[in-house]
């Protein structure tokens, strides 16, 4: 039997616990399973190769602040390694603002997982080195049925900034950098899967 919408608790919520921001954002997406499904898969090989070539439709608009004034975020790689074994990840990363010449370097090691069940799809990203704005963070991403075509689909996080900038980061800060950035990835998620042919 179906949960009833009501309690499925769609939407987003974030809240500051223990050092750590958490964030849950849940939608229902009007496509079938499989075309879900198939839209992590193709995050997960994206994120194996080239996150900002491969899957450039799931970062579509989250780079822009909120602020009309204010610049656009550039996001780049110089390069991807992924453990098919030990599912180690690590992305080299490069961040700057539109006009800014000198870019920040990010280098982003953890784990990457794609778990299939009989009860859905999750994609898991576990950053587990420090860099300089993390200590460390947990993204996951899950897909399961709901109904004969509709999915739910739900992303949790857990972000944990370094010492220095969580210093910065009130609810409302974190609200207006990155929650709305959450919703969007997974507005696009949702978006990129009902369009599947």
């Amino acid at each position: 039997m179906p949960i009833s919408i009501q309690a499925l608790r769609l939407g987003t919520s974030s809240e500051y616990r223990n050092g750590s921001f958490y964030t849950s954002v849940v939608c229902l997406v009007d496509a079938p399973y499989a075309k879900v499904s198939a839209t992590l898969d193709e995050v997960d090989a994206g994120m194996k190769e080239s996150p900002t070539k491969s899957i450039p439709w799931a970062w579509r608009n989250l780079g822009q602040r909120r602020n009309p004034d204010g610049n656009d975020l550039r996001l780049s790689e110089n390069g991807v390694s992924y453990d098919e074994k030990t599912s180690a990840y690590k992305l080299n990363m490069l961040v700057g603002v539109q006009g800014d010449e000198d870019p920040m370097s990010f280098v982003v090691e953890g784990f990457l997982h794609d778990y299939h069940t009989r009860y859905g799809n999750t994609l898991h990203l576990q950053i587990t080195k420090k860099i300089k704005i993390l200590s460390n963070a947990d993204f996951r991403v899950a897909a399961s049925p709901y109904g004969a075509n509709r999915t739910l689909l739900q992303l949790n996080t857990q972000i944990c900034f370094g010492w220095f900038f969580s210093m910065f980061f009130t609810q409302k800060r974190y609200k207006s950098v990155m929650e709305w950035r959450l919703q969007g990835f997974v507005a696009n998620l949702k978006q990129h899967a009902e369009n599947l042919k």
